[in-house]
């Protein structure tokens, strides 16, 4: 494949899946866009699965993708460090990429912490594409918007990335790729759940939330769009309950 997106499981992170399991959305959307263009990409929910990390290092040294995108958060944070030195045990040539709040928030630490490759700094569906285009033609970085990457031993962030306006643009989730949806759990009162992302954004300022990601402009879908994804999830994957989530940050 081209790229194998991971969602990490900590396993120093005690009882953080226990109650709740929810999907990785933000992964479901970059691989659908990747999909449309024409970039073979997979997803590994390490964390559904409760996949321990030697398990996910046996998967790379199977079939060594060129490009390891890792989603990372305040609880994933550590175990990305580890997955980054592991995979690149395993081969140096393969491509890191970190996206998700934390690296978004803490760009120059998670540089100074870890050997990761490049950073997706926001909205990811575009800049990952560019970077992706990058790696296969072999092209320069310096003009990609919401990239940072390394300079021998320092660090460059480029110019930031417009967000999004349209919404109804971007492919519907990649929910194929998924494991069984029987790994994921909330508070539902009946299974299958799947939680759904209507808009991106939040115009509130609430002190727990950093909101680096989207900040405060709110972006919305379509009743249309909304309404054929809400089909398809009941009618194709068999789902019986729907979380419409909030969608602050990846």
């Amino acid at each position: 494949m081209d790229i194998l997106l991971i969602n990490p499981y900590s396993e120093i992170s005690s009882g953080t899946n226990e109650t709740t399991v929810e999907v990785p959305v933000g992964l479901l959307n970059l691989a659908a866009f990747l999909e449309t263009k024409n970039i073979k990409v997979d997803i590994l929910d390490a964390y559904a699965i409760q996949l321990p990390q030697h398990s996910v290092m046996e998967i790379i040294k199977k079939s060594p993708p060129k490009v390891v995108g890792i989603t990372v958060n305040a609880f994933s944070f550590v175990q990305a460090i580890s997955y980054t030195e592991e995979i690149k045990k395993i081969s140096k040539d393969i491509i890191i990429i970190w996206g998700g709040p934390q690296p978004t928030i803490t760009t120059e630490i998670c540089f100074k912490k870890s050997n990761v490759d490049f950073i997706v700094v926001g909205e990811g569906e575009f800049t990952l594409l560019e970077i992706m285009k990058n790696i296969l033609n072999k092209e320069n970085v310096e003009h990609i918007k919401g990239l940072a990457y390394r300079q021998g031993n320092n660090f460059k962030i480029n110019l930031p990335r417009e967000r999004i306006i349209d919404l109804d643009s971007l492919p519907l989730p990649a929910y194929h790729l998924l494991p069984d949806f029987k790994y994921y759990k909330t508070r539902a009162r009946k299974r299958p759940f799947m939680g759904i992302i209507t808009s991106r954004g939040c115009p509130f300022n609430c002190i727990y939330c950093s909101k680096d990601v989207f900040k405060t402009k709110v972006t919305m879908r379509s009743p249309e769009s909304i309404i054929k994804e809400l089909d398809i999830l009941v009618n194709k994957y068999g789902i019986r309950q729907i979380d419409i989530e909030a969608y602050p940050l990846y």
